[in-house]
């Protein structure tokens, strides 16, 4: 008896979003409005700092397919302080056709501070992820935007170091309807050689810590450099943008080692501010460290 080849069929691609909006009451930050569709979820959210709350992002899924599109809005209103993170790495798998899209709107509104900080995004083999961040920054709003990527598993089997198929970032940052920063990358391993001088080298891990706020200056730069150069098993560098922002970069070996190095700049600046920002700013909160 003939039996007819087996046909294996795709899982179809998913369209979720999540919107988050934050306000003051009673004196402290609480998550005023929420809406998600699966597989995305926000996690009860629990004090930190004085009067901030920290959130978790979750994706109930295995993670990123082809044809998934991902929708993140998150809005701080005046006077809050908010952390917000996610469970685990953005894993991104093979995305032979469309790829994986994932878009995240931020506003953050007179005297209020957001950190944001994803987990990192991982790279599978044959991956193709186009993500866009947007930003919107009201009078001395601050803002900490963490954004790093991982080459692959690059301790899976023999390694999968830079056979995904197409990672592009794209960033840009609105300081009181003025442009503060732009930034686009694009890293296609077929097309480019991306383990050379200049580029990775021997690197797999990269990542780029942007703050923003009225403490943003020259002199904060200086006093961060030192954490910089500190940083353990990572080449890592500090440097003022055009307006209201600087940026820290990290290139490692490891997604541990470059989160780390930028956290440890990002808590920096947070004192660096907190001695500085201007009176009715509200504080940069964090969880304390493990």
């Amino acid at each position: 008896m003939l039996r007819a080849p087996e046909r294996r069929v795709a899982a179809p691609a998913m369209s979720s979003e999540l919107r988050a909006a934050f306000r003051l009451r009673g004196g402290r930050t609480a998550l005023a409005d929420a809406y998600f569709t699966s597989p995305l979820k926000v996690k009860r959210t629990f004090p930190v700092g004085e009067g901030g709350a920290a959130v978790t992002v979750m994706d109930v899924s295995p993670g990123l397919m082809d044809g998934d599109v991902y929708g993140l809005d998150w809005t701080v209103g005046p006077g809050c302080s908010v952390y917000a993170t996610t469970q685990s790495y953005a894993k991104v798998h093979p995305g032979p056709r469309a790829g994986s899209v994932q878009s995240t709107t931020i506003r953050v509104e007179a005297g209020a501070s957001f950190v944001y900080a994803p987990q990192p995004v991982m790279l599978y083999a044959g991956a193709s992820l186009k993500a866009s961040t947007r930003v919107e920054l009201a009078d001395d709003a601050t803002l900490l935007l963490f954004d790093a990527m991982c080459a692959g598993r690059v301790h899976y089997g023999a390694g999968e170091a830079f056979r995904f198929r197409l990672y592009e970032a794209e960033v840009e940052v609105l300081a009181q309807g003025r442009l503060a920063a732009y930034g686009r990358q694009r890293f296609a391993p077929a097309e480019q050689t991306l383990g050379a001088i200049g580029a990775f080298e021997r690197d797999t891990h990269a990542g780029t810590l942007y703050a923003f706020g009225p403490s943003a200056s020259r002199d904060a730069v200086e006093a961060l450099r030192p954490v910089a150069d500190r940083a353990a098993g990572v080449r890592c560098g500090v440097s003022l943008l055009a307006r209201y922002g600087l940026a820290a970069t990290a290139v490692g070996r490891s997604a541990w080692e470059v989160q780390a190095a930028l956290e440890s700049i990002g808590r920096a600046f947070a004192a660096y501010a907190a001695e500085r920002a201007p009176r009715g700013c509200a504080p940069i909160v964090w969880p304390e460290e493990a």
